[in-house]
């Protein structure tokens, strides 16, 4: 008996993002998070459904200051930060030659850490990198894939270079995490610790090729 093998299509993005911190989680970030994530798609041929993965860093706090380390005076860049690890599935709702309006399920986690590290070389100063800790995050929401090729050439067939704008929002569980202390003076990563709910939302500028 002949088995008939559906033909796949594949493909990759990079995306700007920013995350919007909700709830108890906005208390205590209140501000907004920037960052890049890169992903990867797969779809059956002729299927209206889109599986993936993502991953994504960004940073919602920032600070410089000065320290005195042996003998010296020296910068510091100290960040907060995290990292995000998402499986998704969208649903092409309006499928066109030339844009895809789509709805999107995701599931996975954010890991939160800090960083500090001297603004120079060569002053013998030791960053330090910390984690705090790991939220997961169930999410859903909608976007619009845009085919530039084809919207402003109603003759040619679609390229496979994809414009990509979307709005998701998350829930997020408890997790410890970390915001920079408000104020003058030096810091230690193990200040400005907090703990809540992580809900936020996130949205996405991209683009994606060879799907």
């Amino acid at each position: 008996m002949a088995t008939a093998i559906q033909a796949q299509t594949s493909g990759f993005g990079i995306s700007l993002k920013a995350y919007d911190p909700k709830a108890q989680f906005n208390e205590n970030v209140d501000k907004m998070a920037f960052g890049i994530s890169t992903s990867y798609f797969h779809r059956p041929e002729a299927s209206r459904f889109t599986y993936g993965g993502e991953f994504g860093v960004a940073m919602y706090s920032s600070d410089e200051y000065d320290i005195q380390f042996r003998g010296q005076t020296i910068g510091i860049a100290e960040e907060d930060c995290f990292f995000t690890l998402h499986g998704f599935v969208r649903y092409d709702m309006v499928k066109k030659r030339s844009f895809s309006l789509y709805s999107e399920a995701r599931v996975g986690v954010t890991t939160f850490f800090s960083t500090t590290d001297a603004l120079r070389e060569n002053t013998g100063f030791n960053g330090e990198f910390k984690f705090h800790g790991t939220a997961f995050n169930m999410g859903a929401g909608v976007g619009l894939m845009v085919n530039p090729a084809a919207l402003f050439d109603k003759e040619r067939e679609a390229s496979g270079v994809w414009l990509d704008f979307a709005i998701n929002g998350h829930s997020g569980s408890n997790a410890n995490y970390r915001m920079h202390p408000e104020g003058q003076g030096t810091f230690s990563l193990a200040d400005g610790k907090h703990e809540s709910l992580t809900h936020y939302f996130g949205y996405r500028v991209g683009v994606i090729f060879g799907i």
